[in-house]
């Protein structure tokens, strides 16, 4: 079956026709440096690339960096925060410093959340020295988190998700929420397929994760999520979450071509008795007053729940094309969303070896050429992966399908 979809999706051709009725308020932008040079200057020069107009309402910030110890991590970490502070000042907001080198050589590379509505209210607010924002629009309050950390010191990988969800917790119950408000979580787990006690280190954090969801009653609804590697740090928790209101849509999205990750067999779950199944969706789809806007959840080259072991080119074909069917118009329709097809309006690419950078780049910009990009050096979560893709989808720009030759 992985070979007939290699083999149609290679003939598929995309075109895009840019519609500017429909705008999203909650943006991403993508910054990476114009010159290289070290840690510092790289950062002012990120900085200064902001307009000033966006500057004010900057949601949250990830910042990715080269960094090979904890001890170059935690330095790293550190200083930046400080420039940032010293530069944003009042509307500072929430850094995430994940420890993934962009594959282009940079010392950083940055992707702001800002939202474009100028009459939006804007919180910066503080836990237990963890800041956050939280976003006041059309009677709706979102917050935005990021950098949900703990130092290492020796502790393990489970003692280190416990800290973090239970943070994660505590900001979410002071604003009157829950994990089932989670739309949208990113988790960064140092050395992700490595094992204590034939336990997968991913293994352990699903476990943590399902009992902190199981707290509050997921029920099978549960967020779009990326669960990537990093170099250093340990574990990182990033989310966005807003209590659903008349106004609010959600649905989750499944893939007809893939197993639903909490629903996975044991066959594909590394650890010892009592294991949980990864607990996220395909994706997330959010429909209110402004906006329409789908969170794409970390994609890679599974099949059902296997994965499709072929070089890494050929696992980008396969990965793009879960993509397009995740967000096709027909699949939106399948799930009761009936609007215009679309395509993703940015990307995150994550790669396993340095030596697949240029032919996994080859495959996503004959795809998606047009399309904003980070592309990452990163462990995936199953040894096989080579290239991981996640994304948000926005409805303001068609999308169509062409087909050639067949």
């Amino acid at each position: 079956m992985g070979v007939l979809l290699f083999l149609t999706f290679s003939i598929l051709k995309i075109q895009y026709k840019i519609d500017n009725n429909k705008m999203s308020n909650m943006k991403f932008l993508l910054i990476t440096p114009s010159i290289k040079n070290n840690l510092n200057d790289e950062l002012l020069n990120c900085v200064n690339q902001i307009n000033s107009n966006i500057k004010k309402r900057i949601l949250s910030c990830t910042i990715f960096i080269n960094s090979e110890s904890d001890n170059e991590y935690y330095e790293k970490k550190l200083t930046l925060s400080i420039l940032l502070q010293d530069h944003f000042q009042k509307n500072f907001f929430p850094i995430s410093t994940i420890s993934q080198p962009p594959v282009d050589g940079y010392e950083i590379c940055m992707e702001f959340c800002y939202t474009e509505n100028v009459n939006a209210k804007i919180e910066r607010k503080i836990h237990n020295g963890y800041p956050y924002t939280l976003l006041t629009e059309n009677d709706q309050n979102i917050i935005f988190v990021s950098g949900l950390s703990i130092r290492k010191k020796n502790q393990t990988i489970e003692n280190l998700a416990r800290a973090c969800f239970k943070i994660a917790e505590e900001i979410l119950h002071k604003e009157s929420m829950d994990f089932r408000s989670i739309i949208r979580q990113w988790n960064y787990i140092e050395n992700i397929f490595a094992s204590v006690d034939h336990q997968q280190n991913y293994q352990i954090f699903n476990n943590v994760r399902a009992e902190y969801y199981n707290s509050s009653n997921l029920n099978n609804n549960f967020p779009s999520a990326t669960g990537i590697g990093v170099n250093a740090g340990g574990i990182t928790l990033d989310f966005i979450a807003s209590k659903k209101t008349n106004n609010l849509k959600i649905i989750s999205l499944n893939n007809p071509i893939q197993i639903d990750a909490h629903k996975y067999s044991n066959n594909v779950l590394i650890g010892k008795e009592n294991i949980c199944t990864p607990k996220f969706e395909r994706a997330k789809y959010l429909k209110d007053i402004n906006k329409e806007i789908i969170f794409i959840s970390g994609t890679a080259a599974i099949i059902g729940e296997n994965t499709e072991e072929y070089n890494a080119e050929q696992q980008t074909y396969v990965t793009i094309e879960n993509i397009i069917e995740l967000i096709s118009h027909k699949n939106l329709k399948n799930h009761g969303i009936n609007t215009i097809p679309m395509k993703p309006s940015f990307l995150r690419i994550y790669i396993k070896n340095r030596e697949d950078i240029s032919s996994i780049k080859k495959v996503c910009e004959e795809y998606f050429n047009r399309i904003p990009s980070i592309y990452l050096l990163a462990d995936i979560c199953r040894e096989n992966l080579l290239v991981e893709i996640e994304g948000i989808a926005q409805f303001n720009e068609k999308f169509t399908v062409n087909w050639a030759g067949f």
